[in-house]
């Protein structure tokens, strides 16, 4: 029916600015069923202001399927060094470019065998 719901694990807060550690499981956030498969997917809170370009903003949650890889401009939840961060992925050769949506953040330059993708966004819960 319409009116079902399917329950996403929320997890901490995700940096769109510095990259932070991922906190385990806080919450659950119900959403329709139909609107996409979240068997694979997870909720993040965003802090910070790195990707406000694409209206990612501060205290938002973003719905993230759960993948390895990502294709060149999406949107990805990537770790690096053990600290995870929210960026648009560019692939350069073979270094990766993880580039803020905001001119005030550099993009961080990282080898492709250095980055681990948990999964890319695919929508945003705004915060009223």
């Amino acid at each position: 029916s319409s009116d079902e719901t399917t329950g996403v694990a929320v997890y901490g807060q995700i940096a769109a600015g510095e990259p932070i550690n991922i906190n385990e499981e806080l919450d659950t956030f119900y959403l329709p069923s139909e609107w996409t498969n979240y068997k694979d997917s997870f909720i993040l809170q965003v802090r910070g202001d790195s990707m406000i370009g694409t209206d990612i903003n501060d205290g938002d949650l973003v719905l993230v399927k759960r993948q390895d890889y990502a294709k060149n401009w999406d949107i990805v939840v990537a770790v690096i060094d053990e600290t995870v961060t929210l960026k648009r992925l560019s692939k350069m050769s073979e270094m990766v470019a993880l580039i803020a949506e905001n001119p005030k953040y550099e993009a961080i330059s990282v080898k492709e065998e250095d980055l681990n993708i948990l999964g890319i966004v695919v929508g945003v819960i705004k915060k009223y």
